[in-house]
Order: structure tokens, then C-alpha cells, then sequence
């Protein structure tokens, strides 16, 4: 095992729980800061950032801490035909936040682009208990932000699936039929 560098000082001011500094349920101001397109599964992966305010910077810190992007800092924008209607609503969001800004196909041109992030709780199952985390549930434009049209999130429940899943309820146990023990076929013991 590798020893830690300057252990017995850093030792000495360490506490035994590790908090992380989560973000609020609001919308943030943020920026496209790298941009992956999936082709062959028509998606693009949008790392950003928060751009201005009191959470500036806040994914590069966590990723500088972390080793990689975190999770809460990457959106996923499908052109799938199925999702053509939800990409356009991110073109228009990245239009309308930098008004200069001309849609053109080429994906490299949304870095460095504001956008708001509409931050809301969300349910999962983490070590088969359920969690909440804040994620960005929506992408709206400035413009939307400085006409107060972005409303606060409801918190993002946990599937029946997802419960099922989470309390191991099964549907392979056989159904007693309702008031009516006659139609029971097995022996009862008594």
C-alpha cells in the first residue's frame, strides 16, 4: 500500500465523516465546457459547468477532487427521431441564452455556450437504499430565467419498478382468492 503524503499531519486535522457539498434545487447559470457526440447511438453527452454565482466552477472542483466529471455535471441530448422535439428545446435554450449563436450541426461549436440548468431532487437506489441526489432535470434559456418562467421542480420518485426492486417484492407469489377458502384446492392443515 502507498502511504499518504504528510499523513500524521493531515491525520490530525481529519474528521471521521466526509461530507460533499451538494447543490441547491434551483436553477443554475451554466456553460457547455466539452461536448461528445455517440453516433451510433444518436446522443450527445454535454460535460458543463456552473458559470457565475456562488456554486461557480462547482463540477471542475469535484472533478479536480474526484478524477473524473461528475455525474450531476453531464446532460444527455438525444436526435434520436424519437427525441428530435426534445433536442430542438436544447437548441432553442442554447440559442436564446447566446444570442449570437447560430445552430449549424457541428457539436464542438456548443462549448464554452450558456444555458440554464434547472436543478431538481431525484430518487435512486444506492447500496440497496433509496437516496436522493440533485441533478439537472431541465434546460432552460437565460431569457427564461430573467422572465421567471423556470419553476421549481417536484422531486423525481423512484419507478414502481424501481420500488419493487428496492423492497424485492416479487410477483411469483401465488394469489389466494378473495373470501372464498372453497376454491382453495390444497388440504388445509386443520
Amino acid at each position: 500500500m502507498r502511504k499518504i503524503e504528510n499523513w500524521e499531519e493531515e491525520y490530525k486535522k481529519a474528521d471521521e465523516v466526509v461530507s460533499f457539498e451538494n447543490l441547491p434545487v434551483a436553477p443554475q447559470i451554466c456553460k457547455v465546457v466539452k461536448i461528445e457526440d455517440i453516433a451510433d447511438k444518436e446522443y450527445l453527452k454535454v460535460y458543463f459547468d456552473i458559470a457565475d454565482g456562488e456554486y461557480k466552477g462547482f463540477f471542475k472542483e469535484k472533478a479536480d477532487n474526484l478524477g473524473e466529471w461528475p455525474s450531476q455535471g453531464i446532460t444527455y441530448r438525444s436526435y434520436k427521431k424519437s427525441a428530435e422535439k426534445f433536442f430542438m428545446a436544447f437548441i432553442k435554450a442554447i440559442e436564446k441564452s447566446n444570442p449570437n449563436f447560430k445552430w449549424n450541426w457541428d457539436e464542438t461549436k456548443l462549448i464554452d455556450k450558456l444555458f440554464v440548468a434547472n436543478f431538481g431532487e431525484e430518487e435512486f437506489i444506492w447500496d440497496g437504499e433509496r437516496r436522493v441526489n440533485v441533478k439537472c432535470q431541465e434546460i432552460r434559456s437565460l431569457q427564461a430565467l430573467r422572465d421567471n418562467k423556470i419553476k421549481p421542480l417536484k422531486i423525481k420518485k423512484l419507478t414502481k419498478e424501481q420500488e419493487n426492486e428496492l423492497y424485492a417484492v416479487t410477483d411469483t407469489a401465488e394469489e389466494l382468492p378473495a373470501n372464498n377458502m372453497a376454491k382453495v384446492d390444497d388440504d388445509l392443515p386443520f
